[in-house]
């Protein structure tokens, strides 16, 4: 198992000082759409050796029905159900799907249930197979298998208020990074300030893989900088760079601790470049006579968020 630096420690703590500040709700008000494409494989439930089967779908006091298909037991119905979602309204987070077997002279008989949780589909749409499971004489069973296009859309009020707390989290973070550089006494630190990769994507797969988007860099400033000049100070700035792409900072002169707070947005796509770092450059600026002079350099992996 791989050691846990102390700063990788105070990034976790941070983040989840944040998401305690400005905390994230579990489920958005929204709604829910199902695609029912079809069931196969269906329990046959008449003496013809067949069924007449129709599915119901239930969610938060909504009830839909699908047309019935008679005398088969692979059925289509390609119908499109939108529920109405409110978190606040009930604790249901499943919709309840029923399979049915139409009778014309008799009642109807329940031939098997599935749940879809919902909470996996947010902002995404899915084509999912999922076998219904028999009620009352087919208890436990294996009665038919739906396909289903599952999505769970958020309102676009909530979608605005969740981006207001990710700004919120993002500027406490900063600040809690801040007053760590300035209780801190670290040398020739350079602090990222984040790497942005769409919020699904860093959710649901937890992986290290990387994706095409944008890596924004906040320099902070420097403490304790070599001394490069007679005057045994230094005239430093900062070099930020992502492959073909470079950000420098103002020049301060005559220091050995220099404050920046320069932000820099660098483009990223892994298919275009192999560099999975950004580089930090310390530079001493010469006015006079001579080149600038390199005092040191650092790189921070990009998975680094």
């Amino acid at each position: 198992m791989a050691n846990i630096t102390q700063e990788q420690q105070n990034e976790d703590g941070n983040i989840q000082k944040a998401f305690e500040r400005f905390p994230e709700p579990e489920f958005y008000s929204g709604k829910v759409i199902i695609k029912v494409i079809g069931v196969k494989n269906v329990a046959a439930m008449d003496s013809n050796g067949k069924s007449d089967p129709y599915i119901v779908l239930k969610f938060q006091g909504q009830e839909f029905k699908t047309k019935k298909v008679k005398d088969t037991l692979n059925a289509e119905y390609n119908e499109t159900f939108t529920f109405s979602f409110n978190p606040g309204v009930s604790k249901e987070r499943e919709v309840l799907l029923e399979l049915w077997d139409y009778d014309t002279f008799s009642d109807n008989d329940l031939i098997g249930r599935l749940n879809v949780p919902i909470k996996q589909y947010l902002d995404s749409t899915q084509l999912v197979t999922i076998p219904f499971i028999g009620a009352d004489k087919l208890y436990g069973q294996n009665v038919g298998i739906v396909d289903l296009n599952v999505q769970y859309e958020m309102d676009e009020d909530e979608r605005k208020k969740r981006d207001i707390r990710s700004e919120q989290r993002e500027q406490f973070m900063q600040e809690l990074m801040m007053n760590e550089w300035n209780e801190g006494d670290q040398q020739q630190q350079v602090i990222p300030k984040s790497i942005e990769v769409p919020i699904a994507v860093q959710q649901q797969t937890g992986t290290n893989q990387f994706y095409k988007g944008k890596v924004e860099v906040t320099v902070f400033g420097l403490k304790n900088i070599s001394v490069m000049e007679t005057n045994e100070k230094a005239d430093p700035y900062v070099k930020a760079i992502l492959a073909d792409q470079e950000g420098q900072t103002k020049k301060v002169k005559e220091s050995i601790n220099a404050e920046f707070n320069e932000t820099f947005i660098f483009e990223f796509d892994p298919n275009e470049t192999e560099d999975r770092e950004v580089q930090f450059e310390i530079w001493d600026f010469d006015e006079s006579i001579g080149d600038d002079d390199l005092i040191g350099q650092l790189n921070i992996p990009k998975d680094k968020k």
